[in-house]
């Protein structure tokens, strides 16, 4: 499930449907969001003179 926050998105796994590797299925994600894209956000950042933050958090959480 993905929940956009303004200027933010939170993303949760194991959401709606239970999985024994949500852990491993966030971090994927949160590696894809810096490496796999980091060409595109130079581009930006080159093409729009800002700077471009990428900021990830991960929680664990057992059930």
């Amino acid at each position: 499930m993905t929940f956009n926050l303004r200027d933010a998105y939170m993303i949760v796994g194991g959401l709606p449907v239970p999985r024994s590797d949500r852990a491993e299925a966030i971090a994927y994600i949160a590696y894809i969001a810096i490496y796999r894209h980091r060409d595109a956000v130079y581009r930006f950042q080159a093409e729009m003179g800002e700077r471009f933050q990428i900021r990830i958090g991960i929680i664990a959480v057992s059930y």
